[in-house]
């Protein structure tokens, strides 16, 4: 077996390899140029693949951010990530090099923390249920985990609570709306000021929003200032995306959050849209509590596993 840099040359033979041990994973040459070789941090000295006996036998993407995320924001400088990972399941042994390879590369480069939740991902992590063998390599080597879950409405079944009605009104007296974005809230969304988006949400926001349908993105303002935003529909995968969605920390336990979920459910609805789905919400009372009220359900758990190697 070799291990070598990855060319486009591969890109078929990663993505058979792929469909057959990762067959509960969409994958397809569009899918793989976008979110491998497109993406603006890809390096081809981190694509690895294995080889042997003229047969690719498994895969891995290691990258960190060259590119910052937007004007003044190269954030996270001491991460680096694996962003695809496969092998052929009859050859372990594969994984563990591959892993290793990786792992140079990013500490030659200066990372110190490496995790399996980048950004532009295929999934957020490793799905125990289908793949538990790749779960034991990342803890055979040290990686710390954290689950997490995408989720799923039906929304046919999705009414308005009575008590959201009574959160709105509250909201109001205290001169809080939750509206359409509109041309005068543009600017003051997409910045990094606003501390209930991430960066790389704010990107999201900026990619989806561009076809000017407004009404998909719902925001919370009192006077001038946003205080929380949600979007759905990603070009990328499907009208039934859902996310992301933040409210300023400062603001959290007003009903804020409830009201914009059900603008934006109730939306998705009016438009004849069968689910909405989000990929990833992370898998405690804080984060998820509010999706499950609203009629949410677990659709598959990931475990994302991270290691600090400046310890």
């Amino acid at each position: 077996m070799i291990i070598r840099n990855g060319t486009g040359a591969d890109m078929d033979a990663i993505i058979a390899l792929w469909k057959k041990n990762l067959p509960y994973l969409v994958i397809n040459r569009k899918l793989f140029m976008n979110k491998i070789f497109m993406e603006p941090n890809f390096d081809s000295k981190g694509f690895f693949v294995a080889e042997e006996k003229g047969k690719i036998v498994g895969f891995l993407n290691a990258i960190y951010r060259k590119v910052p995320i937007c004007a003044g924001a190269l954030v996270e400088k001491e991460k680096g990530w694996f962003s695809g990972f496969a092998f052929d399941r009859d050859t372990p042994e594969v994984g563990d090099a591959l892993l290793e390879c990786g792992e140079k590369y990013l500490l030659e480069n200066g990372k110190t923390v490496i995790n399996t939740g980048y950004s532009t991902y295929f999934v957020q992590g490793v799905d125990e249920n289908h793949t538990p063998e790749v779960a034991e390599h990342f803890r055979h080597r040290g990686y710390s985990e954290k689950r997490s879950v995408s989720m799923i409405l039906n929304l046919s079944e999705y009414e308005t609570d009575p008590g959201v009605k009574q959160k709105r009104q509250k909201l109001k007296d205290m001169g809080i709306e939750v509206i359409s974005l509109t041309d005068e809230y543009i600017t003051k969304l997409f910045t990094l000021e606003n501390d209930f988006l991430r960066p790389t949400w704010l990107v999201e926001y900026k990619s989806r929003a561009c076809d000017m349908d407004f009404d998909r993105v719902k925001i919370a303002v009192q006077g001038e200032k946003i205080l929380g935003a949600c979007i759905f529909k990603d070009p990328g995968s499907n009208d039934e995306r859902f996310g992301p969605f933040g409210v300023s920390p400062s603001c959290r336990g007003l009903g804020i959050g409830g009201v914009i979920l059900d603008e934006v459910l109730t939306e998705m609805k009016n438009r004849g849209l069968k689910n909405a789905w989000m990929q990833w919400a992370s898998d405690d009372k804080g984060a998820a509590v509010i999706y499950e009220r609203a009629g949410f359900k677990v659709k598959e758990s990931y475990l994302e596993f991270e290691k600090d190697f400046s310890s």
